[in-house]
Formats: structure tokens, C-alpha cells, sequence
């Protein structure tokens, strides 16, 4: 069976290049699938199950909470969102489990 063309890295990396420079897309956590990374507050989270979120930092995740009533600032581009969406699972670091 043929298989379609698939985009060159180049083709990938201008479209991505293409989707950071647009508005910062804002849902709320409801909206969103879990191993998204958003921005609230300064920081950026890590969406997790049940609305909940952890905080990242340079050493790792924090605990979780829940999520604000506050739409949230998607930090991926929409096609990595839209990858997430269909069942990618981001690898996270071992202080998210």
C-alpha cells in the first residue's frame, strides 16, 4: 500500500517555527489532555489526571494541585497539542509519576 509523503524535518520545524510565533493559545484545564505543559502564575505545570497540575523546575516536579479555574497558557505548539490530543504520551521525568 502507498504511503503518503512524509514531511521533511525541515517541513516540520517551519511549521512548528510558524505555530510559536502565533497568540498563545489559553484553555481551561478541562480542555486540555493530560502531559501538556502550561503556564499559570509565572511557572509552568504539568497537566496531569483529574485536574490536577505539578509545577516544573529545574529539579524536577513538584506535588500536585489542582488545577485554577483560570485559563491556562498552552506552552506546546498546536500541532504537538493535537499529537498529545490523538494518544502521543510525552516522556516526563520520574518525580511527575
Amino acid at each position: 500500500m502507498d504511503q503518503p509523503d512524509a514531511p521533511r524535518a525541515t517541513q516540520v520545524d517551519q511549521r512548528l517555527r510558524k505555530e510559536r510565533s502565533l497568540a498563545p493559545t489559553m484553555r481551561r484545564i478541562e480542555q486540555l489532555p493530560a502531559g501538556v505543559m502550561v503556564e499559570w502564575d509565572g511557572r509552568a505545570w504539568l497537566v496531569g489526571s483529574n485536574g490536577r497540575m505539578r509545577p516544573w523546575s529545574f529539579e524536577g516536579y513538584g506535588p500536585a494541585q489542582y488545577a485554577p479555574a483560570d485559563e491556562l497558557r498552552v506552552l506546546p505548539p498546536a500541532s504537538i497539542l493535537a499529537a498529545i490530543r490523538v494518544g502521543y504520551v510525552p516522556a516526563v521525568h520520574a518525580t511527575a509519576q
